[in-house]
């Protein structure tokens, strides 16, 4: 008896330490942080219209439905993230449902207590006109300013990416693939020619030139959720085009679409704030000559497609996959012919 106990011990203690890795992946991805937020001075506050507006890097957002913070409020809340974040399990049992009411000790702040010139925090519900907040929170003390949205688009040849519809000028700024959310450290620098539509980055914006928005430093969350897609043609061969000068042809567009969690702060009419998890739709997008390598995908399911075009000819197919934390997930798109009209 005691050595079958004995033995249980043993293969308990070796499942835990196989499990060890897997838990630190876990906690280490991002797809927790994937909220579309501006750091940066206010410039304008229209609290006496509708609907109200606030002014931030010269982008009108509406703020109607906002929940306003003070700056003493950030302590608090920050913890009341990181439990979020810390309770992923049980959030996807109660997946759905409201956090409950968090109260607010302070006097409820409202559009008209914004102060123009000092530092505000705004979370948005999306990254398209017209913006709209979800919260704005006024801080006392901060010389930060920052944008967290996903790219829009990307101009190599100009240096730039567009958040927010806004170009950024990352020419000069180190650019990171970030995959581990505690530890700076572990951060790899990347080729900016290599972003892509869709990844979600923060980006920290140099103070000093503004009204130019020029990146300090660009930081692409999930960078270590890698996916490896292989195209094959209609008759199973692997795709790579070339041109006549034996040159890669960007003839194949991969289009991913992916649905995440976020948590939104709705204020009710008992000067309380209920946490309310809402879904949200990234999509990405990504051009080869064949292979194509997608980094900064949440963890999760994901839907793909892709599209071959040469010359007259096009060819598509769809695959789905489990993108999981901090590792490569691979998969094959097989296409077929497109249907001629008659």
């Amino acid at each position: 008896m005691k050595r079958k106990t004995f033995m249980w011990l043993l293969f308990l203690l070796a499942a835990g330490a196989l499990l060890a890795p897997v838990q630190s992946a876990l906690a280490d991805d991002e797809s927790d942080e994937l909220q579309i937020e501006i750091k940066a001075p206010l410039e304008a506050a229209d609290c006496d219209v509708t609907p109200q507006t606030i002014t931030v890097l010269g982008l009108t957002i509406d703020v109607t439905g906002a929940h306003f913070e003070s700056g003493d409020d950030g302590d608090s809340n920050d913890e009341s993230e990181g439990h979020l974040s810390a309770s992923s399990e049980q959030e996807e049992e109660n997946e759905g449902e409201d956090e409950g009411d968090v109260e607010d000790d302070d006097v409820p702040a409202t559009c008209a207590d914004l102060v123009v010139g000092q530092t505000v925090e705004v979370k948005l519900a999306g990254d398209l006109t017209p913006l709209m907040a979800t919260e704005v929170e006024q801080e006392d003390d901060s010389s930060e300013i920052e944008i967290q949205a996903p790219i829009q688009a990307v101009a190599p040849m100009l240096g730039t990416i567009t958040l927010l519809g806004l170009p950024i000028d990352i020419s000069t700024a180190d650019v990171e693939g970030c995959d581990d959310e505690d530890d700076d450290s572990s951060n790899q620098g990347i080729d900016p020619n290599t972003l892509m539509v869709g990844q979600f980055v923060e980006v920290e914006l140099d103070p000093n030139a503004l009204p130019d928005l020029v990146a300090a430093q660009v930081e692409v969350k999930n960078y270590g959720n890698m996916v490896e897609v292989e195209i094959e043609d209609t008759l199973g061969n692997e795709v790579d085009d070339l041109d006549e000068d034996g040159q890669p042809i960007p003839s194949v567009t991969v289009d991913v679409s992916q649905s995440v969690r976020t948590t939104t702060a709705v204020p009710t009419s008992k000067g309380t704030v209920k946490m309310k998890k809402t879904k949200r739709t990234l999509r990405f997008q990504a051009q080869s000559n064949g292979r194509v390598v997608l980094h900064g995908l949440p963890t999760g399911k994901a839907r793909l497609s892709a599209t071959r075009q040469v010359g007259d000819s096009t060819s598509k197919g769809r695959a789905s996959i489990a993108v999981a934390p901090n590792s490569t997930t691979s998969t094959v798109i097989r296409l077929k012919g497109s249907k001629s009209k008659r």
